[in-house]
């Protein structure tokens, strides 16, 4: 039997419509419920991935004083399901910490980390270590939940602003903005700081005053992932959350030192570099970046490194103490 046209034209129509109608519709949660056991009295967070709940923060003070910070999220099926239990010193420094849970690939945590007598020690699925300590100094969990980066600030805040990192490193903390932000005729007054020593560019986090004396986590919002207390999801202070310019922070260089323009190379100095088939270290190379791909590399040269002579201005990386991994980070010039 043949259908007739206009019957076919109609069914078509309305499957467009309905196609239509389900693309325009807002992704539904796939964010997992809370546990039974959170208590009610607990301060909760909303976990969102491209603006879609897709998690939680719970984050409550148990009866014996211990800080207790829970954190899932769920993206496509991945994601972490964490309980960090730790107990803070008199300077709100923690002296232990537990976490326990399975992390973002689902393999299972179980991360443990005490302050004895002047001796620190740590274990987690990463590396196992101790080490004296005569000056204070935080320990950075591998698995820790969102809201113990606000204890950090505060503690490398109480000392000029820096505080040595467990195992190694250090952090060093500055306010850069502050915001008003509004959700349901309420109002709260928030601060951006800026963390460097976590990752290659500063971390960025908003706190509320807690009391006088302190800060507490108040969210970090960003294009890919926003943690935010529950009922203020729209007021995500996204667009101050990054500032585009940052040269006050010496270890944030402005974007042009890190991506050069199309037409400009890049003369990379640097110790050693790793290659890729046999994983040999190679020391005292000059690398040379062209449009964000490697052209050249070669035994560096006494003195300054060499510039190709095709540049009026060339760009010059000092990377000497560092190690150049290829393909694990890409630069997209602008």
């Amino acid at each position: 039997m043949t259908i007739p046209s206009r019957v076919r034209l109609t069914s078509l129509l309305l499957t467009l419509l309905f196609s239509f109608s389900v693309a325009q519709q807002p992704p539904q949660s796939a964010a997992p419920a809370l546990p039974a056991d959170i208590p009610a009295t607990a301060e909760r967070y909303s976990m969102l991935l491209m603006g879609t709940l897709a998690g939680q923060q719970a984050v409550w003070t148990a009866s014996d004083g211990t800080l207790h910070i829970f954190f899932q999220f769920n993206d496509r099926g991945r994601g972490p399901k964490t309980t960090s239990v730790l107990k803070l010193g008199a300077n709100g420094i923690p002296v232990s910490e537990s976490v326990t849970g399975n992390d973002y690939l689902k393999s299972p945590v179980d991360e443990n980390y005490s302050l004895e007598s002047g001796t620190a020690r740590w274990k987690n699925t990463a590396e196992q270590g101790e080490k004296k300590i005569a000056a204070p100094a935080f320990y950075l969990a591998l698995n820790g939940g969102p809201s113990e980066i606000a204890l950090l600030a505060h503690a490398a805040l109480q000392d000029g602003g820096k505080i040595a990192l467990l195992p190694e490193g250090e952090a060093r903390v500055q306010r850069k903005t502050e915001l008003d932000v509004e959700a349901s005729g309420h109002k709260k007054h928030v601060t951006l700081y800026a963390i460097a020593g976590l990752d290659f560019s500063p971390t960025y986090f908003w706190a509320e005053a807690a009391d006088k004396a302190n800060d507490k986590f108040f969210g970090t919002a960003d294009e890919w992932g926003s943690i935010i207390p529950e009922g203020w999801e729209a007021s995500n202070p996204r667009s101050a959350s990054r500032p585009k310019q940052d040269q006050r922070f010496p270890l944030r260089r402005p974007r042009r030192q890190t991506c050069a323009p199309r037409a400009q190379r890049n003369s990379v100095r640097e110790r050693k570099s790793i290659r890729r088939r046999d994983g040999k270290i190679i020391r005292n190379q000059d690398v040379f970046v062209y449009r964000a791909r490697i052209t050249t590399v070669g035994p560096s040269e006494a003195g300054s490194p060499r510039v190709d002579p095709q540049l009026d201005v060339p760009l010059v990386i000092d990377a000497t103490g560092k190690t150049l991994l290829p393909g694990l980070w890409i630069c997209t010039p602008t």
